[in-house]
């Protein structure tokens, strides 16, 4: 996915009344919005006033909820493979498991004992969400076994083990949707 530099506004919008409280104006932000935003009560927002001139003069105001930051409490593939012949990082057949299991992310390191390697599945994906199940980690650690081992590799020391990973550039919607699910393992907050 290319990098956005500039605003993308959602398709869809909402109207509202400005009210008096106090000696303040306030607008009322709709239940979807705050939802799809993970907007909460109390939290800090920065104000701009903005004008665009064209043909005609528009005004707006941006309400800047700020930099979205959010972690997860990854799940992870954890082994260490060795080879009497392998010089090299280079293990194919990680990259074709990361593909086919959507993995988030994954790490490969020379360790002394050989090559370390870690398969991270979490739920959180660039473009959605996807719930893992201990079925479906099975189903790796036992492929990623059996492609090593095809390969000449001695797997040591396979586990599965949990990290949190801070998780960047994605769209607070998807993580409304996968909190839904894990509660406990997704953490997110607005920083201005």
């Amino acid at each position: 996915m290319a990098e956005q530099t500039s605003w993308v506004y959602d398709p869809i919008y909402f109207d509202a009344t400005v009210r008096r409280s106090g000696n303040s104006l306030v607008i009322t932000v709709p239940p979807e919005l705050t939802r799809r935003m993970l907007i909460s009560e109390d939290q800090p927002v920065r104000i701009v006033g903005a004008v665009k001139i064209g043909m005609m003069l528009e005004g707006a105001l941006l309400i800047h909820l700020g930099f979205f930051s959010c972690s997860e409490r990854v799940t992870a593939i954890k082994c260490v493979f060795t080879h009497p012949s392998a010089k090299d990082e280079k293990l194919p057949f990680i990259e074709e498991l990361i593909h086919r299991y959507a993995a988030t992310d994954h790490e490969i390191k020379k360790v002394k004992e050989g090559i370390e390697v870690k398969i991270y599945l979490g739920s959180i994906l660039k473009n959605g969400f996807r719930p893992r199940s201990g079925r479906e980690l099975r189903m790796v650690m036992d492929e990623l076994k059996r492609l090593a081992e095809a390969k000449g590799y001695t797997v040591n020391n396979l586990e599965i083990v949990e990290e949190t990973v801070n998780l960047e550039g994605v769209d607070p919607s998807i993580v409304a949707q996968a909190q839904k699910h894990s509660p406990t393992k997704i953490s997110y907050k607005w920083v201005i």
